[in-house]
């Protein structure tokens, strides 16, 4: 676990993984939201609805099939970028836009080698099933952390 100065890790949401592509919903282009949420890959996909996406792109059907790779594109630097800076060993892959991750794992796996460092260690990528109660376990995490802190 990492911990910055203000008590977590760090925000990624905005880094930049493109100088090209489409602009974020604050209005950066080519950060890592404009890629890989799921409003964003929607709009990326022509405004399809999220599940109707990943069944296009593997039909493979050409700008549905972009945006998932772009998504995957961009988590891969993200990742890598990640690992290059904290020298992490482990990225643990969840939430709402999982399906994302596993579309294509080659390809992720891929884009994180490319964004790393040629002397660092991939990490080990575990892509954990995703359930709406993570939400409430990391808020408890959080929580325990604040409280154990002080």
């Amino acid at each position: 676990m990492i911990r910055g100065a203000h008590g977590h890790p760090g925000k990624v949401g905005h880094m930049r993984v493109s100088d090209t592509g489409p602009r974020c919903d604050r209005g950066h282009t080519g950060c890592v939201s404009a890629f890989v949420t799921i409003p964003a890959v929607e709009h990326n996909a022509g405004g399809l609805p999220f599940d109707e996406v990943l069944v296009h792109a593997r039909r493979g059907e050409e700008i549905p099939l972009r945006a998932v790779n772009d998504a995957i594109r961009a988590l891969g630097v993200v990742i890598g970028n990640l690992t290059c800076i904290a020298d992490v060993d482990k990225i643990i892959v969840t939430g709402e836009g999982l399906p994302i991750a596993q579309f294509d794992e080659a390809l992720l796996a891929a884009s994180v080698s490319e964004a790393l460092d040629p002397a660092a260690e991939p990490p080990l990528l575990e892509l954990h099933p995703f359930k709406f109660a993570d939400y409430a376990w990391a808020a408890a995490v959080s929580a325990i952390r604040l409280v154990l802190s002080t």
